[in-house]
């Protein structure tokens, strides 16, 4: 332990002789820092050693050591005195509409055209029918027609069903007028027909939109309005569904008030009237009656639908739906074509489709 403070004590004794040593050198080197004029290094024969001088700042007109301060100058502001302009118009942004929301199922048609302006001047138009079967859309299929004036535009379908009679009605009324039926969906933009304030923005009427071969159903009630096109489209993507068929007879109590008189002892009526009309009941049955089964059967027939399409059709419960596939539809005469019936493309070929229409914007006023 002696010898290793002994050599610690050398080595610290080393360090500050060195630190020393380098210490007067330094001050010999260079002299006195606060002495003015040329310093000689002792034992030296070179010149006297001059220290480096500032250059004078000519463009203050002063020097290094009587230059006063000048602080930074920042640049100039540019002149904000309010210029007149001319007021350019005000452009009126794109109406904007919300969300569509059908108020009720029932069906609807429009007449449509393809909104890609790809396809101009020459678009393919269709008539689209979306919703339930109801009574009255047989007159509402009549009024569409009569707005075409005569031109044949397919129909493209998508509903899940409804009235059976009212579906054979507008059957005979597309096969009347040789229409095409496809099934498939119709998106309207920029609005739907039905919303306020929504306008054909074309001069035949038609509502711009896009037709999607898939992602659609006829079911129920809608394959009879299938049957009748003059060609069936239905795509992969689509679906096509039977069942028993569902009647609803409801019992109704009449009253009526009848006037008669005697004539030569025998009663003879002069006036009827009804008072009054009252449901009592109703039930449903999936049993057709041999007039109603010879009537669907007459209809298929006149579509040229294989009639056995009935026979699957009572075999499936009412409370079910069979979907049918691409090889049944041929079978049973359902589907006689799988393209697109509204495409793009049926526009594009030497001879195109009879339902791409020319026509033009209407003029803004």
């Amino acid at each position: 332990m002696a010898v290793r403070r002994y050599w610690d004590l050398g080595v610290t004794l080393r360090f500050a002789l060195f630190w020393l040593c380098l210490s007067v050198l330094l001050v010999n080197s260079t002299g006195d820092a606060n002495a003015v004029g040329p310093v000689t290094t002792p034992g030296s024969t070179s010149a006297p050693y001059v220290p480096p001088r500032l250059p004078t700042l000519r463009h203050m007109g002063c020097g290094i050591t009587t230059c006063p301060y000048a602080p930074a100058r920042l640049p100039e502001l540019p002149d904000m005195t309010p210029v007149a302009t001319v007021p350019k118009p005000a452009v009126v942004p794109p109406k904007q509409f919300e969300a569509y929301t059908p108020p009720d199922p029932a069906m609807r048609f429009a007449i449509v055209r393809n909104a890609s302006p790809s396809c101009e001047p020459l678009c393919p138009e269709w008539i689209s029918a979306s919703g339930t079967i109801m009574a009255n859309s047989p007159s509402k299929l009549r009024k569409v027609l009569k707005q075409l004036r005569g031109r044949k535009l397919p129909i493209v379908i998508d509903s899940n069903g409804g009235d059976l009679d009212a579906a054979m009605a507008m059957g005979r009324i597309i096969r009347k007028n040789k229409l095409n039926v496809s099934v498939g969906s119709t998106s309207f933009t920029p609005c739907h027909p039905d919303q306020k304030g929504c306008k054909s923005p074309y001069q035949d009427g038609a509502f711009a939109g896009y037709s999607y071969p898939g992602f659609a159903n006829c079911l129920s009630a809608c394959p009879f309005i299938l049957a009748a096109g003059t060609k069936r489209s239905v795509s992969l993507w689509s679906q096509v569904g039977i069942h028993q068929i569902t009647t609803t007879v409801t019992t109704i109590m009449t009253k009526y008030e009848t006037t008669y008189r005697m004539v030569k002892g025998k009663r003879k009526t002069v006036n009827t009237r009804v008072l009054n009309r009252k449901a009592t009941g109703s039930y449903t049955t999936t049993k057709l009656s041999k007039s109603q089964r010879r009537q669907i059967d007459s209809y298929f027939s006149q579509m040229g639908v294989n009639k056995t399409l009935v026979e699957r059709m009572l075999a499936v419960p009412a409370t079910d739906i069979v979907i049918l596939a691409a090889d049944e539809l041929e079978r049973y005469g359902l589907a006689t074509e799988r393209g697109d019936l509204a495409a793009i493309g049926n526009c594009g070929q030497p001879s195109p489709f009879e339902n791409c229409v020319r026509t033009q914007l209407k003029k803004v006023q």
